[in-house]
């Protein structure tokens, strides 16, 4: 059984009040509860002769030192030699006890809802059992409080049109028929019993009560959010029903809230893939309502929870559940208010959950993306498909599953005016939609991003050949109002006119070779060649088809393409010719057979020069097949020596030969990255003839580690900048190994300030030049923004190397010691990603020095003597030496300083009481003192002032976008400063001591 977490949307005022419980041990201490053996035993079913139904007998647990549970086994389940259990706590309401016994291993969970405590069950590998406390947060929400009752029955629907799906019966809605991963949406009612949602007791859940209409709209926001996935999001049961246990999960639609009472929606964390226990996740519409948008936002939020998502929250304000703003908000967040919903990694202010959820879900469920159905490419680009000059919305359409995926499309014109338009899924879309046009040489004509989802493109071409390219996009700043391309996955489709010519011969095309019904060894290697021609024009272009998945296509005469590695069986091929005008001509089908087994015609023969450098790689020899073991050359293959290099296989023709796999690399579609990055190296594996036992991952030659289940993958962490030349090689279950597929991954170094300078002083008013060390990025920087202080005050931005800028006047500091102010450049890539790297100066001030704070004001006969200093009007003024001192007392409208008709016989001008004095930010002494310890830290960091004379120092806190966290705190020498309470990221200190300031810059993770 996997471990079970528990996570819940409560429709109720709280999830779940507040209860205390102490004990003389830790919380985290283990507590031995019996062996494996002996909790099975304990729990031994006993036959009742009353009713004739199995009951179980109760156990006492004792949790810790002072607190004993007694759980009730209610339903025992039996796989092999595993047996599992599901029951109740006796005496505690919504409580549920799961225990799963295999041999020595025991997994389970105690579960006590309503006095908000958890525990979990495991074991050693000698069999002793232990029970812990976990903490209550970590498996049941707490905060989530309910819809008000007006918002519960009112249609939050967008105001987008609905879809038009492909029947009419909401109970048959299919997202991705044939899919063998299915999520059933359950809105007639169920009779559920033998889950742990009730103790193991029965649930009659009753039908939805919504509408069709409502129906249909749940259905829609469900499957568009995981359009991007191979998941099947379904109304039909008997979709869910012809799904394998591990691969399905029902989400039940009903009123009926046994399973959660108080709460909008539940369900167990990762129990997608569960097989034992198939327990389903709720949206209970006596919470939220009947009404489509609250109902499959709340469907999307539990599907996420059994996929392994946690919530998506806020540090500050401190919550579980970040209901968004300006239109957007997380699906693992609360949904209902915006119209934007999308999967997250915590992009947005204060996010409290960093995890990357698209990646955990196509990940660690068995399944991966949806296959790509359009190239990323002009070589394989789509031909658009046209009804005389209109492009039909029913005909073109596509979905971005990944943030790296780019549908290319192409259309030829006779000339004139083109009207596209580009639609994201009519209501509830998550695709934010970007289009570029090309010509026939790939020079870009015209770029689209528009407000909202959809884009429209509008031009005058001449006639030829053009190419489309869709992708997904952001929106503004994720950090303010916006959203990046993150999650700007979905469907898409394509309509509007393109002129074509009235008067045009279609082209003749006809495949030359192979011919018919033609039969090749395995692994088939065709070359396909056409003949095709235009009457009244020339040829465009030419594809090459097996049946409707297209292969490749030619722009120029021969036109050929060279099919590799084709497994075995039927194949029909097909080329479409396209000439200058647009019109299409489909050939006659040619079979091709492809025939099993191998064979001494398709294996490569032994060679005595040729260096074996990778194992498992065959050859025939003397009419047999054999396999290297590991490097070798000049070394010739012999059946009879079992214990040399080579393997013998068979002779050729053998039926009993194991082919051998084949691996390739699925992701990343883009392999440009910025060192820093995280990402995953996905590999597709494949054994016409067996199964994969492994992949395995190198690096630069060296091994990294091996994958034994599909998507096979590593996790490439901190990237560092360079080249990784990544390589794969797979291994059957009979041992045998593929050939090697090579990656290259290209990181760039993080850009660097060239200026400013970190810790520069500049002058208020003065000018700032802004630029950066792309590092090797150029090629791949889209543009560079830059910000003061935080990312809502811009500067300006730039587009090309060295991305310049100068801004003036800077503004004036704020105090007497200098100001502060970083400098944020936020640097977006053309691949996708966007870095932020920042720096800080010093604006310099200047400010009056009020010199006549200390003197009196002038005052008539005050006993005056010579050189007494007084101040009149803003000015200085001195009286004389005798014999001139004595005026300094007569009449002030004679003698008073600066405003007497003869002041000057007794007073001498000093100046202004003002002046200007220039005061510097940064003091060297104390910046030479000043050591900041550790760093980075998790926690704390302490001062040290090393042999100056300081004791006591003020500290300020800044943020990375010049926001101040901490304010003024007083810090002794070799005193911790603690910072536990911020998150994660790049912090400066402002540190002073008496008159003088300094800066240090620290990282906590």
């Amino acid at each position: 059984m996997k471990k079970i977490l528990l996570m819940l949307i409560t429709s109720g005022i709280l999830c779940i009040g507040a209860f205390h419980h102490a004990w003389a041990q830790k919380q985290n201490d283990k507590v031995f509860i019996g062996t494996t053996s002996r909790l099975l035993n304990q729990l031994v079913a006993k036959e009742s002769s009353a009713n004739g139904k199995t009951a179980f007998n109760d156990i006492s647990i004792a949790v810790d030192h002072k607190t004993v549970l007694t759980v009730a086994a209610n339903v025992k389940k039996q796989k092999g030699n595993t047996n599992s259990f599901i029951g109740e706590v006796k005496s505690q309401e919504n409580s549920s006890f799961f225990l799963s016994i295999t041999g020595t291993k025991a997994e389970g969970r105690i579960i006590l809802k309503n006095k908000k405590l958890a525990y979990e069950i495991s074991s050693d590998e000698e069999g002793n059992v232990y029970v812990q406390h976990i903490d209550i947060d970590k498996v049941l929400c707490v905060d989530f409080k309910e819809l008000p009752l007006a918002q519960r029955s009112k249609k939050r629907s967008s105001q987008r049109n609905a879809i038009n799906p492909a029947t009419s019966n909401v109970y048959a809605l299919q997202s991705l028929p044939g899919s063998s991963f299915v999520v059933y949406i359950d809105f007639d009612g169920e009779y559920f019993g033998n889950t742990g949602w009730n103790g193991g007791g029965v649930i009659e859940a009753l039908p939805s009560g919504m509408s069709d209409a409502d129906i249909l709209e749940a259905w829609e926001i469900t499957s568009e959010d995981y359009r991007a996935f191979n998941l099947n999001i379904t109304t039909d049961v008997n979709a869910f029903n012809n799904a394998l246990p591990g691969k399905r999960i029902r989400c039940v639609i009903t009123p009926t809230n046994t399973a959660g009472p108080g709460y909008g929606g539940i369900a167990y964390i990762g129990s997608f893939n569960w097989s034992v226990y198939e327990e389903p996740c709720w949206s209970f519409t006596s919470g939220v309502g009947t009404g489509g948008k609250n109902v499959g936002e709340v469907c999307s939020h539990e599907i996420g929870h059994t996929l392994f998502l946690g919530h998506d929250g806020r540090t500050d304000p401190s919550e579980t559940y970040y209901a968004g703003n300006n239109g957007w908000a997380p699906i693992m967040g609360v949904g209902y208010y915006e119209n934007l919903v999308q999967f997250s990694r915590g992009e947005y202010l204060n996010a409290n959950n960093l995890e990357d959820d698209i990646t955990i879900i196509a990940s660690q469920n068995g399944f991966y993306f949806r296959e790509d159905d359009h190239d990323d490419n002009t070589t394989g680009a789509t031909g658009l498909i046209l009804q005389s000059d209109d492009v039909l919305a029913t005909e073109n359409n596509g979905v971005i599953s990944q943030r790296s995926d780019v549908d290319f499309f192409n259309f030829t014109t006779s000339g004139g005016q083109i009207n596209l338009s580009f639609n994201a899924a009519p209501r509830h879309g998550n695709l934010d939609i970007l289009v570029k046009l090309y010509d026939q040489n790939l020079n870009l004509i015209d770029r689209q991003d528009q407000d909202g989802f959809n884009v429209t493109l509008s031009n005058t071409l001449k006639a030829g050949l053009y190419y489309v390219s869709i992708d997904g996009t952001g929106n503004g700043d994720p950090l303010v109002s916006g959203y990046t391309d993150y999650s700007s996955l979905g469907s898409y489709t394509i309509s509007g006119t393109i002129p074509q010519s009235k008067n045009n011969n279609y082209p003749t095309v006809a495949i030359t070779s192979p011919i018919n019904n033609q039969q090749f060894e395995f692994p088939g290697n065709v070359t396909i060649v056409v003949s095709a021609s235009d009457s009244d024009g020339s040829i465009a272009k030419v594809e090459f088809y097996n049946s409707t998945h297209k292969l490749g296509e030619a722009i120029t005469a021969p036109y050929s393409y060279q099919w590799n590695n084709i497994p075995s069986g039927s194949f029909a091929l097909i080329a479409k010719a396209t000439d200058n005008k647009g019109a299409v001509t489909t050939s006659e089908e040619v079979i091709i057979v492809i025939n099993s087994g191998d064979n001494c015609l398709s294996t490569p023969a032994w060679s005595s020069s040729k260096i074996f450098d990778v194992p498992g790689q065959r050859i025939s020899f003397l009419g047999k097949i054999f396999e290297n073991k590991w490097w070798t050359q000049n070394d010739q293959p012999n059946e009879a020596s079992q214990w040399g290099v080579w393997k013998y296989i068979g002779p050729c023709g053998s039926s009993n030969l194991n082919l051998r796999p084949s691996v390739s690399f699925i992701a990343p579609l883009n392999p440009y990255f910025q060192a820093g990055n995280n990402t995953l190296v996905i590999a597709a594996a494949s054994d016409v003839d067996g199964t994969i036992q492994k992949v395995d991952f190198y690096e630069n030659d060296q091994f990294i580690s091996s994958s034994t289940t599909a998507p096979y993958f590593i996790n490439k962490n901190n990237i560092h900048s360079g080249l990784h030349n990544i390589k794969v090689i797979a291994t059957d279950n009979l041992g045998a190994t593929s050939d090697p597929a090579y990656l290259i991954l290209t990181v760039d170094a993080l850009p660097t300030f060239l200026s400013p300078l970190a810790n520069t002083d500049y002058p208020y008013a003065g000018a700032l030049n802004l630029e950066l060390n792309a590092n090797g990025g150029e090629s791949r920087i889209a543009k560079v923004e830059y910000f003061f202080s935080d990312m809502s005050n811009k500067i300006g931005e730039a587009y090309s190397t060295p991305y310049s800028l100068t801004y003036s006047p800077l503004p004036n500091g704020t105090s007497s010691q200098g100001n502060y102010l970083p400098i944020v450049a936020k640097i977006t890539y053309e691949q996708g990603g966007i870095v932020v790297i920042d720096t800080y100066i010093h604006i310099v001030n200047t400010v009056q020095l009020n010199l006549c704070t200390n003197l009196s004001t002038y005052s008539e006969n005050n006993d005056y003597q010579a050189g007494s200093t007084v101040k009149s009007n803003d000015r200085i003024y001195e009286c004389k030496p005798w014999p001139y001192s004595g005026w300094c007392n007569s009449a002030a409208i004679a003698y008073g300083p600066g405003t007497g008709t003869v002041w000057q016989d007794a007073w001498m001008d000093k100046g202004s009481c003002t002046v200007n004095a220039k005061h510097q930010s940064l003091s060297s002494n104390l910046a030479e003192a000043i050591t900041v310890f550790p760093n980075p830290t998790t926690e704390a960091v302490q001062l040290d002032f090393g042999n100056a004379d300081y004791t006591v120092a003020s500290v300020s806190v800044f943020d990375a976008f010049g926001n101040m966290v901490i304010k003024d705190v007083e810090v002794n020498r070799h005193e911790s400063l603690d910072l536990s309470l911020l998150t994660k990221g790049l912090y400066n200190l402002q540190i002073s001591v008496n008159d003088e300031m300094t800066y240090r810059k620290i990282i906590k993770y």
